[in-house]
C-alpha cells in the first residue's frame, strides 16, 4: 500500500485503479446513454436533373412548363428521422417545420417513403417555394420521405433552407448528401456515447502507456 501511496504510476496500473476508471466510465456512459436526448436527422438527397438547359442552350430549343419557358426541372427529395431516444410530441413544434425550395415548387409533396407505415405526415405546399410540416408525433426511429419537383433550382449544392422550432431540439440542420458519395452521419443526441467510447479507448492506451514505462523505470 505504502508504493501505491508514493507511486502514481503503481495505482494506475494496479488492479484498484482500473477497477475505479472503470466504475467512473461505466458510469458515465449510462447516464449519457440512458438520459433522455431529441434530435432530429435531415437529410437532402442530391437532385435529379430531369431536364436542364443550362449553359448549352440551343437557339430554337427550349424548355416549357405550362406555356412558361423555363431553365431546368429537378427533383428534390428530402427525409427526416426521429434519431433521438426520446418522442417528439405535436405540442413540441412550437413553430411548423418548413421546407424553403430555392426554386419554384411545381408539384405537391409526394410521400416515397415512411416507417411505420402507420405514420401519416401532413405536409402541405404553402406559396410557390415553401412546404410545410404540420406537428406530429414521432416515436424514436420514425421516418418518412418526400419528393417534390422544382424548375430553375438555383443552387443544387444547398437546394433546401429548413426552418423551425422543435422543443429539445437545439439545432435544426439539413445535410446534403450527394449521389455517389458514401457517408456516416452520427446525430448529435449519440455523440456523448461517441466521446466516451473514445474516452475509454484513450484509457486503455493510457494504462498500456503507464504499465510500460513503469517497466522501463524499474529496469533503470
Amino acid at each position: 500500500m505504502a508504493d501505491l501511496k508514493l507511486n502514481p504510476f503503481s495505482f494506475l496500473s494496479s488492479q484498484l485503479g482500473k477497477a475505479l476508471l472503470s466504475v467512473v466510465v461505466a458510469s458515465m456512459f449510462s447516464y449519457f446513454w440512458i438520459r433522455e436526448h431529441k434530435a432530429l436527422s435531415i437529410i437532402i438527397e442530391e437532385p435529379i436533373a430531369v431536364a436542364s438547359m443550362g449553359s448549352n442552350k440551343i437557339d430554337d430549343i427550349s424548355l416549357y412548363y405550362k406555356g412558361e419557358e423555363i431553365d431546368s426541372f429537378s427533383l428534390v427529395t428530402v427525409s427526416i428521422e426521429n434519431a433521438g431516444n426520446a418522442y417528439i410530441k405535436p405540442e413540441d413544434f412550437s413553430r411548423n417545420l418548413s421546407f424553403i425550395f430555392r426554386g419554384r415548387a411545381i408539384s405537391r409533396p409526394d410521400l416515397i417513403k415512411r416507417n411505420p407505415d402507420q405514420l401519416d405526415p401532413k405536409l402541405v405546399l404553402v406559396g410557390d417555394n415553401v412546404v410545410e410540416l404540420d406537428p406530429l408525433l414521432l416515436n424514436p426511429g420514425d421516418m418518412f420521405e418526400f419528393r417534390v419537383g422544382v424548375v430553375n433550382l438555383s443552387d443544387a449544392l444547398d437546394p433546401v433552407h429548413v426552418t423551425g422550432r422543435v422543443a429539445g431540439v437545439k439545432r435544426l440542420s439539413a445535410f446534403v448528401k450527394q449521389q455517389d458519395a458514401k457517408f456516416f452521419v452520427i446525430s448529435s443526441g449519440y455523440a456523448p456515447f461517441v466521446v466516451l467510447v473514445l474516452a475509454y479507448i484513450g484509457f486503455c492506451l493510457l494504462f498500456w502507456a503507464v504499465s510500460f514505462v513503469r517497466k522501463v523505470l524499474c529496469k533503470t
